[in-house]
């Protein structure tokens, strides 16, 4: 009898084990390699599998995309361990891939002519390259993870015939690779940028209709390889490069034809901080690195560029800005008076204040 129960009782044991690991199974299917989706069945049929990783590429579209207008079969995914594209599907939104909270290779988005925002990507985390290109109806990255403060790999912001601003982009810190933006003919500004301290690629601005200046990039210190600024029409000064002090390659500005103003490479041409050739052409005024030199670093008057911490009383006496275009952190235990900030008129960023 005894054996009999002991039978019994390994028998249940092996039932629970196997009903567990499938139950297991069940809860945590995935896909083992690339995934390509051309059209709205094969986005249903693959849906419906409820898988929730796909070991390998993930892309949704192509050339006959334009009939993809619904992606909420796929919200049980959660993660991609390989690159994943959107491209030229007719979809008006992202939704679908809300739950998606990881991509361990790049983010392609490109040639979607309905989307307007990339709201439901907010909780998605990118290992590699972001990249959108070409997205005609897309009006802001709003949508972009407050996750990813890194970029490990290229920043491209390309084509996009309505973005009107990248302040979503506010997050980033640091750019491995290189960062572009080209030929987006309504973005005003480049504020949402004012985070990014160094590029370790190229920085390359090209064909911006509506920016006057590049003072969203004010807290960048290094950049590793080569600056392309060119044809944009209305760039009048680079005031915005006033603290980078280290280019890896070679420096171009070229056919902006209000820009005038070149005292932001004072810090980077006085410190010797160029390793490559030096080429102005073409602008509102094409100085020598001798005539920058000697013209002095920038006379911004009451206006601060990038992000100020004040630590001290001190500091707090003989602050004289009216208007801060980063953020402003203010901490100490000596600072008792703030009153000297009363013509402070507008700070850009994030205003922190502590013990």
């Amino acid at each position: 009898m005894k054996q009999i129960n002991i039978l019994k009782n390994l028998f249940l044991g092996c039932f629970l084990l196997i009903f567990m690991f499938a139950e297991s199974k069940a809860q945590n299917t995935y896909y083992d390699g690339d995934v390509i989706l051309e059209t709205q069945e094969e986005v249903v049929a693959f849906g419906a599998n409820n898988y929730n990783q796909i070991t390998g590429n993930l892309e949704i579209g192509g050339i006959n995309g334009s009939g993809i207008t619904d992606l909420s079969p796929l919200l049980s995914l959660i993660s991609i361990l390989g690159d994943f594209t959107i491209s030229a599907i007719g979809a008006d939104s992202l939704n679908g891939l809300n739950n998606i909270g990881s991509v361990r290779g790049k983010l392609l988005v490109e040639n979607n002519h309905l989307i307007i925002n990339i709201d439901e990507l907010s909780n998605m985390f990118v290992g590699k390259s972001i990249l959108f290109i070409n997205n005609t109806e897309l009006t802001n990255l709003d949508g972009f993870s407050s996750r990813i403060t890194t970029v490990n790999g290229d920043l491209y912001i390309n084509k996009n015939a309505s973005l009107t601003n990248i302040d979503g982009l506010s997050s980033i810190n640091y750019i491995i690779g290189g960062l572009t933006l080209f030929d987006n003919s309504k973005l005003t500004n480049l504020d949402g940028l004012i985070n990014i301290k160094q590029v370790r690629g190229g920085l390359d601005i090209q064909g911006q209709s509506l920016i006057n200046n590049i003072d969203g990039l004010s807290n960048i210190s290094s950049i590793g390889t080569d600056i392309i600024i060119g044809l944009n029409p209305l760039l009048t000064n680079l005031n915005g490069l006033i603290k980078l002090s280290t280019l890896g390659g070679n420096l171009s500005v070229a056919s902006n034809i209000l820009l005038d103003s070149f005292c932001g490479l004072f810090t980077l041409l006085n410190g010797g901080g160029l390793a490559g050739a030096y080429t102005v052409t073409g602008n509102a005024s094409n100085p020598t690195m001798a005539e920058i030199i000697i013209g002095g670093t920038c006379n911004l008057g009451s206006i601060c560029l990038g992000d100020v911490t004040l630590t001290t009383q001190a500091e707090v006496n003989d602050f004289i800005c009216t208007e801060i275009t980063g953020s402003l952190r203010i901490y100490g235990n000596d600072i008792t008076d703030l009153s000297p900030l009363s013509t402070l008129t507008s700070v850009s960023g994030l205003l922190r204040i502590s013990s």
